[in-house]
């Protein structure tokens, strides 16, 4: 068993004995801040922050292959990543885009632009991959 935290970086650690959990490291999220993880078949799903601002919210779903912190791949999302989720058998994706509201404006009411959409992947062709599959957002 691993445990993977949003910490920024991602930090790993091994549990292959929950009385004796061991540090397994960090994997690097390069311009960005680890907001959201899902892990399916050694590969794991990031998705980071890479907002400079509440009004130009930005960001991007990044597969890395666990075992070695390779990056397999990443798709913009033109937000916020808030959550992945993936389905039990690994197949689909999904991705919530939040897009965090200022606190300052409006004296913090909801509803301020821009809105936040979802975003969903169809893993079925090839695990791994982060494209945007047809009826997201």
């Amino acid at each position: 068993m691993t445990l993977i935290y949003t910490d920024s970086p991602l930090g790993v650690i091994g549990i292959p004995d929950p009385a004796n959990p061991q540090p397994m490291g960090n994997i690097e999220m390069e311009g960005g801040e680890p907001i959201a993880m899902a892990v399916t078949g050694g590969i794991a799903y990031a998705g980071v922050n890479t907002s400079e601002s509440f009004a130009a919210p930005s960001g991007f779903i990044k597969a890395i292959e666990m075992e070695t912190g390779e990056e397999l791949g990443r798709c913009d999302l033109d937000g916020q990543p808030e959550s992945v989720a993936l389905s039990p058998d690994g197949s689909f994706g999904a991705m919530a885009v939040a897009n965090e509201r200022d606190e300052e404006a409006g004296n913090g009411r909801v509803g301020q632009m821009p809105a936040g959409f979802r975003h969903g992947s169809d893993r079925r062709r090839e695990p791994g991959t982060v494209t945007p599959s047809s009826g997201s957002r």
